[in-house]
């Protein structure tokens, strides 16, 4: 039971923290992909799918040295968390009211900012998945 709780911990923590740093570390390069005209849309669902899938690799491996029973919903929570989040960002991009749209004023380019903000939410999803089908099948709750 005790490792459960820690199993669900981690991958909160890990999901929270670790993928936000390793975002830090892709982002060089992912900028490298804007020399050769690679849309921002397709650059976001590159970074935050590579962020997600390392972080979900990094996950498993973890949970196997700790000796966690890895289940669906460790991976599925975090995921409803980013899309929320996700769709958050999409509303305020669609309505020109996210901090890029006040900083930048009459310069804002609203349909950059929504395939950017939906450029995430795939890579998040895509960057989710990945590691769950590879370590299929898991049970839904442990």
């Amino acid at each position: 039971m005790l490792l459960t709780i820690l199993g669900y911990v981690l991958a909160f923590l890990m999901f929270a923290w670790l993928a936000p740093l390793l975002g830090v570390l892709v982002t060089p390069l992912v900028m490298m992909l804007a020399r050769i005209s690679v849309p921002a849309s397709v650059r976001a669902a590159l970074m935050t799918a590579t962020t997600a899938c390392a972080t979900g690799f990094i996950l498993i491996g973890v949970a196997a040295l700790i000796g966690i029973q890895l289940a669906y919903l460790m991976f599925l929570l975090p995921l409803y968390l980013l899309m929320k989040n996700d769709l958050v960002r999409i509303s305020h991009a669609k309505r020109g009211v996210s901090r890029t749209a006040l900083e930048l004023g009459d310069n804002y380019d609203k349909d950059l900012a929504v395939r950017t903000e939906f450029g995430y939410m795939v890579g998040d999803v895509v960057g989710m998945a990945i590691p769950v089908f590879v370590v299929s099948p898991l049970p839904l709750v442990y």
